[in-house]
């Protein structure tokens, strides 16, 4: 057994968790609350005047990290698919 597990591989040994959060990711009312909280703090980075430009870029950057990790937390690498290469004779003259 490996104690050494990372936070998502933890997570993902609950299967229900998993099918639960592609649930909740897929809904289209989770994307547009996701926009636009993204929005709304790169608007309130760029109004606060104590705000580095520089550093409110990154900041923003690290909150987009944040949403891709989010979206992705689900995904297990283990359990895609591979699809066999088929050859469906399309340089095959008739």
């Amino acid at each position: 057994m490996n104690y050494n597990l990372t936070p998502k591989t933890a997570a993902l040994q609950d299967t229900d968790f998993a099918k639960r959060h592609h649930a909740i990711v897929e809904n289209p009312d989770f994307e547009r609350s996701i926009q636009v909280a993204l929005a709304e703090y790169h608007n309130q980075l760029s109004r606060d005047p104590g705000n580095d430009p520089a550093a409110a870029y990154w900041r923003g950057q690290g909150a987009e990290v944040f949403v891709r990790v989010l979206r992705n937390l689900a995904e297990r690498p283990d359990l895609t698919k591979t699809v066999e290469d088929i050859n469906l004779g399309q340089n095959r003259r008739i």
